[in-house]
């Protein structure tokens, strides 16, 4: 039905748009204005919605001005004259550039197609000017289906006279193949992908959905890894069970390197006996350090007992130092009865506290 459409520019600045074929709407006035390249449509966008509102002369009988000027519309330049100039504004510098990313955005398109396989298993289907067969979506690329009277997939895989259900293969050339013939007409369902601009060579009767993405992450559809790899150009998305291995980098965590590791922090979980630390490496060696100050032999015997430091040798122990002992102030060592302390080589040095039970024996 033609001339089904007047556009009216309302007093508070919106845009009426009566159709006496669908529902009335009403539009705000700060939207974008395209002369589309087809010789045809007039469309208006919202670029931050993305939505699009398409106007064919055909379909417009006239538009009112606000100051209730009647335009009839014959052709696309005197529609986007009328609607660039009394209807819609931008305040956009970069309208070129935006309109330009809107018909560049990516879409992916389920379509389908109606065929006859009463007598044929094959044949071939042309896919809309710039669309492309997507072949990582499905397996077989297609899905057939039963359809009903108004060409609408049943979502029935469709059976030949012996009851076996019929499969279907698609390539990106267009060419399918059936396993079986069937009397009932039946649709090929597959996916294809292109660009915004060129939903115009679509046959609306065949869309079944309509996806896509304007670059950003939230826009996405759901893909499995293995889809999503075949999107992304600059990087890999790692399967948790088909890692890549990481090159080579140990020089990155060294000394000097790009990434150095910190060997103090690194996190120790044991429990030591002759000092206190924490879990990490650098308080683990901090204790150890001050244990070290007080002097111990290589035989494990301390011989510089400093503040607080305060040993006891137990009845039947010996204590034996092979080099000069030193007991500072505030140190003590108390020697049991039947202990003994032994001074195998060196000097004894008491300027703290020695308690002596046991023995005490200075070799030569």
């Amino acid at each position: 039905m033609a001339n089904h459409i007047v556009i009216t520019k309302l007093e508070n600045g919106n845009v009426l748009i009566e159709n006496s074929m669908t529902n009335d709407r009403s539009l705000q006035p700060g939207l974008d204005v395209i002369k589309e390249r087809n010789g045809i449509d007039v469309s208006v966008l919202n670029y931050d919605t993305r939505l699009v509102y398409k106007f064919r002369p055909d379909d417009v009988e006239k538009v009112v001005r606000e100051d209730g000027t009647q335009v009839f519309i014959s052709d696309q330049d005197t529609l986007h004259s009328e609607l660039f100039t009394y209807f819609f504004f931008v305040a956009d510098t970069d309208l070129e550039q935006r309109v330009e990313d809107l018909e560049n955005a990516f879409r992916q398109i389920s379509y389908k197609e109606v065929i006859d396989i009463s007598a044929v298993a094959t044949g071939t289907i042309a896919y809309p000017a710039g669309w492309t067969l997507d072949e990582t979506v499905i397996p077989s690329n297609a899905v057939i289906s039963t359809i009903d009277a108004q060409d609408r997939p049943e979502y029935i895989s469709p059976q030949d006279g012996s009851g076996n259900v019929i499969g279907v293969t698609l390539d990106a050339a267009g060419n399918w193949t059936v396993t079986g013939t069937s009397s009932q007409d039946v649709a090929i369902m597959f996916e294809i992908e292109g660009v915004q601009k060129d939903v115009i060579n679509l046959d609306e009767d065949k869309v079944i959905d309509i996806r896509g993405n304007s670059g950003d992450m939230d826009d996405l559809t759901s893909f499995t890894l293995a889809q999503l790899n075949a999107k992304i150009t600059d990087a890999n998305v790692d399967d948790e069970n088909d890692p890549r291995t990481p090159t080579a980098h140990a020089t990155t965590h060294e000394l000097g390197g790009t990434d150095e590791i910190t060997g103090d922090d690194l996190r120790i979980d044991y429990t030591p006996t002759n000092y206190t630390a924490s879990n990490d490496l650098g308080s683990h060696l901090s204790g150890i350090d001050s244990q070290l100050v007080g002097g111990v032999a290589t035989n494990g015997i301390k011989y510089h007992l400093k503040a607080p430091d305060n040993i006891t040798v137990n009845a039947c122990f010996q204590y034996p130092i092979e080099c000069d002992f030193f007991i500072d102030s505030g140190a003590a060592i108390t020697v049991q009865a039947d202990g003994k302390l032994i001074i195998e080589d060196g000097n004894f040095t008491l300027d703290g506290s020695l308690v002596l039970d046991g023995e005490l024996k200075f070799k030569d």
